[in-house]
């Protein structure tokens, strides 16, 4: 572990290396540290890819090919990120292997990855895999946060260290901000974070929250209203969206947290192992049933959501479809 962190980056001049953790989020901030410690070094000199819709496309790799044509000219060395380098496309990733296996001497190519498994073996074989620790000490101290509001706050460390992180650097007022506005929502209010959704961590801590208020209302609603309102709402944000994939993936892993911690509440009395706190007095209280073929069919098709590599999907049908599920599978008794 120490030697990770220690690592300095400039000695690694004519090399493909990736970064791997579970988490996208911890990458990004280890590679940004790294990047900020090494000396002299000028962001004029660094080229940073961004999946884009979802994917990392041919046309950017090509833009590599451009960067790396001259040496670095206010630094020692050029570098190369390329985020979530499991998005590449396939021409993207046969275009990249050679510019991988024989980066310039000038040049560092810097990738990430938590999903190592679903690079293709021939572009794993070109990088030098470095798996990066997640901070324990940010969760201890977001574990004093929560410690008085455990009901809110569960789901978010539950998330991951993205949000940890989030709340582990807000101040005092805003984290008292926080807190009362989710304590004050309504309806409209939920909505409006819902159909806002942007890929910053505040957009999303207050979209997951929203998500799940919202969520309750459909599953509790002996009518139809608040879903066709919810719906009417939704299916027509996709060209407002920084990225429609990373939006449809969200809701899809939010329900299937959903549906994991509702089989917890029916089938067990090990609440403990719930991933959404807020959920335990709802499901004590509120009388419903499950479908449980509906249910399992609606984690699975989530699953091929969430895992998807490519952004074709239908973005206005799967809005539909996903809260059309949730309505059917959870009912009134």
């Amino acid at each position: 572990m120490s030697s990770i962190l220690n690592l300095n980056l400039d000695k690694f001049a004519g090399k493909s290396i990736c970064f791997y953790s579970s988490e996208i989020f911890n990458n990004r901030k280890f590679i940004e540290d790294k990047i900020s410690k090494i000396n002299d070094f000028n962001k004029l000199d660094l080229l940073n890819l961004e999946p884009i819709k979802g994917n990392i496309k041919i046309d950017q790799i090509r833009e590599i090919h451009e960067f790396l044509k001259y040496k670095p000219n206010y630094s020692n060395i050029k570098i190369v990120v390329i985020n979530e380098i499991d998005k590449l496309n396939e021409s993207a990733e046969n275009s990249l292997l050679k510019i991988l296996e024989e980066p310039p001497t000038f040049a560092l190519i810097i990738t990430h990855t938590n999903s190592w498994n679903n690079l293709l073996p021939t572009t794993r074989s070109r990088l030098t895999r470095f798996d990066i620790p997640i901070k324990n000490l940010e969760f201890e101290k977001f574990n004093s946060i929560k410690e008085n509001n455990i009901k809110l706050f569960q789901i978010y460390s539950a998330l991951g260290y993205e949000y940890v992180y989030y709340f582990n650097n807000l101040d005092e007022k805003s984290l008292t901000g926080f807190i009362r506005t989710v304590n004050e929502i309504d309806f409209d209010k939920a909505l409006k974070f819902l159909i806002s959704y942007k890929s910053d961590t505040r957009s999303k801590v207050f979209f997951i929250f929203s998500y799940y208020y919202i969520l309750k209302k459909i599953i509790t609603e002996n009518s139809d209203e608040i879903l066709n309102k919810t719906i009417l709402k939704l299916k027509g944000i996709k060209n407002s969206l920084d990225n429609p994939i990373e939006f449809l993936k969200m809701i899809s892993l939010l329900s299937n947290i959903l549906i994991h911690d509702s089989l917890i509440s029916k089938m067990t009395n090990k609440w403990k192992f719930m991933y959404n706190y807020d959920l335990i007095e709802f499901f004590g209280i509120e009388d419903y049933k499950i479908d449980l073929e509906l249910l399992f069919d609606t984690f699975e098709y989530n699953n091929k959501i969430i895992n998807s590599s490519v952004s074709n999907h239908n973005f206005t049908l799967e809005v539909i479809t996903h809260f059309i599920r949730i309505k059917e599978t959870y009912s009134k008794n």
